[in-house]
């Protein structure tokens, strides 16, 4: 709570009133039905920690900020993972999933004459050096197939302010992963 508190404080003072939170958060590594008990529950415990948490926490205390404010944009950057069923995703898709339901609470929560707007991008497969390291047999030419960070960000600039805005926005890859 002090840390994300502390990072409200020092925008403010830095740059004065922040308009827009984005969180992207999230770790991932492949649990499926026969992983050793103990592994799974460290992963789990990561994932809730790294994932759920850590989106939850930062989202809940700019909430609060922005209605005090009268206004803010809150932007989610999930993964499709959220979405559905992925093989070997037993920790990190519930992980993500419950970042989702939250949000949707949230929304509801504040109402549908809220000032501030939430919504969430679902990504596919993002163009990342850590996904580069984790995927070495999609060749370098391909990853421009991947969704672009640049994208991303694109689309958040052009909708602050859009009451209108898609409550989830999708980017897809053009790039399948096969496990």
């Amino acid at each position: 709570i002090e840390q994300v508190q502390g990072i409200l404080t020092s925008t403010i003072d830095t740059f004065g009133n922040p308009d827009i939170l984005v969180t992207s958060v999230g770790t991932w590594k492949m649990i499926g039905i026969d992983e050793d008990p103990t592994i799974f529950a460290k992963q789990l415990n990561t994932d809730l920690d790294s994932v759920a948490k850590a989106a939850m926490l930062p989202i809940f205390i700019f909430n609060q900020f922005f209605l005090k404010r009268g206004g803010g944009f809150i932007v989610d950057i999930s993964s499709h993972a959220a979405e559905g069923v992925l093989e070997g995703n037993l920790t990190y898709s519930p992980s993500k999933a419950s970042v989702k339901a939250f949000i949707e609470n949230l929304r509801n929560e504040n109402g549908s004459n809220s000032p501030v707007t939430i919504s969430r991008i679902i990504a596919q497969l993002v163009d990342t050096p850590k996904n580069r390291e984790s995927f070495p047999d999609i060749k370098i030419e391909d990853w421009s197939g991947a969704v672009q960070t640049k994208d991303m960000s694109d689309w958040i600039a052009g909708n602050v302010g859009n009451k209108d805005v898609e409550p989830e926005k999708l980017f897809k890859s053009k790039i399948v992963i096969k496990i």
